[in-house]
């Protein structure tokens, strides 16, 4: 009976590695959509998460040692793994799109309206964060709409969107 197993066993492990192989030909081509659409790909011998012995160069799996988390997946832009928080920016607007404000740390001079517009399709709100109850209540802002609020005393002000309480920023205002 085992010499029964074996065979299937091998053949069901042969079909896996096939499509597998088949898979990795047709999503590592550059000619795929996604290949270039998103810039990313295996690095030089690290391999393909999901796919035990593929790799995006054509070595085996694990050679020369990658100790990232998760191997096969590369990210461009960042230095060393670690993206540093976003510096604080100075103006008077903040975009809101794609579920965030833009700039998400803004630095104001005291006596400085600042501007809020939504470009996303969903509504959103500008509110002051916390229990003080703080000078930020906009209104539902619609796609296009915007809310302003001219600052008049130093301080921090943390505000999120009431509607999506994930989107947060803040607005730094010195003398």
């Amino acid at each position: 009976m085992a010499s029964n197993i074996r065979p299937r066993r091998v053949g069901a492990c042969a079909a896996l590695l096939s499509a597998a192989a088949l898979t990795l030909a047709a999503c590592s081509s550059s000619s795929h959509p996604a290949a270039s659409a998103t810039g990313i790909a295996p690095g030089a011998s690290q391999s393909l998460a999901g796919i035990p012995g593929a790799t995006g160069t054509g070595g085996a799996a694990g050679a020369g040692g990658s100790d990232s988390a998760m191997p096969g997946m590369t990210m461009s832009g960042t230095a060393g793994g670690s993206a540093a928080p976003a510096a604080p920016v100075g103006g008077n607007t903040v975009m809101i799109q794609n579920f965030a404000f833009a700039p998400a740390a803004l630095v104001v001079k005291v006596g400085t309206t600042v501007t809020w517009t939504n470009r996303d399709t969903d509504a959103h709100t500008v509110t002051s964060q916390g229990g003080n109850g703080g000078p930020l209540a906009s209104s539902a802002l619609s796609n296009g709409q915007s809310y302003s609020y001219t600052f008049t005393k130093p301080g921090t002000y943390s505000y999120l969107c009431t509607i999506h309480p994930f989107m947060t920023a803040t607005v730094t205002v010195n003398p």
